[in-house]
């Protein structure tokens, strides 16, 4: 049985998979056509089939590699393919939600390329995006940071802390949110965190609800939360954090009410978190 150039036969796309009547697509960003095409990267057949790169992340259905195409190119390639229920459209559906943000001014990656069609037989997208310069995730540069006592970075912590509420607050007042606002996808230039902006990633599940509007902006809090580990982040921060989103200088019942509703969430996430934990390593086990 055939199976997808370039990725690994245990995560092929089953034949059963086929979507015939889908219509290949394909988006470039003019500034990189020329680069694509002198790498072969100008199709969609070529970019679901490419080899080579640095395994950056990988889950049942979808696989992200690093692609160093020359000094100055440095790209991101995330492929999506059955099993994963979205593996049609995800690739598409991401750069439109990126494009969304970006006319709210809110930082995301440059976009590059983006499409959908057949391949062997069954459905995938794509999309791929330039490397933020100089960025790391939010966390892990927080960790550094609290790493040192002195004076200034913890100066910093509190600038990224009104920094990430403003960016959570806009985000949501416009209607939208992330559903996986963690720390580790949001970017951070590491060089010069007080002048650049905030870098949102991972956005292709990024929605907007006009029913039930609170339930995800408490999810998109409490991911937040779960995510500001215990060694860089205090309950004073936790604190400043909140009362900057919600734009106040003390709590009120409504503040206090959505603390607890943060708390209630967090410790969802958490458990959920340790079962697949469990199954990870039950799995592992086994092999």
């Amino acid at each position: 049985e055939r199976t997808h150039p370039g990725l690994p036969r245990s995560i092929a796309p089953p034949h059963r998979l086929l979507t015939a009547s889908m219509k290949p697509t394909l988006r470039i960003n003019p500034a990189f056509a020329t680069r694509l095409k002198q790498h072969g990267l100008d199709t969609v057949e070529q970019i679901m089939g490419r080899d080579g790169g640095k395994v950056m992340r990988q889950a049942p259905g979808r696989i992200t590699v690093r692609l160093n195409l020359a000094e100055d190119t440095k790209l991101y390639l995330k492929r999506h393919f059955p099993p994963s229920p979205g593996a049609a459209m995800d690739g598409l559906r991401e750069w439109d939600n990126m494009e969304i943000l970006r006319s709210l001014e809110i930082s995301c990656p440059t976009l590059v390329a983006a499409g959908c069609g057949i391949v062997d037989g069954a459905p995938c997208s794509f999309l791929i995006t330039e490397e933020v310069p100089d960025a790391i995730p939010l966390d892990d540069f927080l960790s550094g940071l609290c790493s040192d006592r002195g004076g200034s970075p913890w100066n910093h912590k509190r600038h990224l802390i009104r920094k990430l509420a403003d960016l959570a607050r806009k985000l949501h007042r416009q209607g939208h949110h992330h559903k996986d606002f963690y720390l580790c996808h949001l970017f951070v230039n590491q060089h010069s965190p007080l002048d650049s902006p905030l870098t949102l990633i991972d956005l292709q599940r990024l929605g907007r609800a006009h029913w039930f509007r609170r339930r995800w902006i408490v999810k998109d809090l409490a991911a937040l939360n779960y995510s500001a580990r215990v060694e860089f982040t205090t309950h004073t921060d936790r604190l400043r954090f909140l009362l900057a989103y919600l734009g106040r200088d003390r709590l009120d019942p409504r503040a206090r009410r959505l603390i607890r509703a943060i708390l209630r969430k967090t410790e969802r996430i958490r458990r959920h978190d340790l079962k697949l934990q469990a199954a990870v390593q039950s799995l592992e086990a086994r092999v």
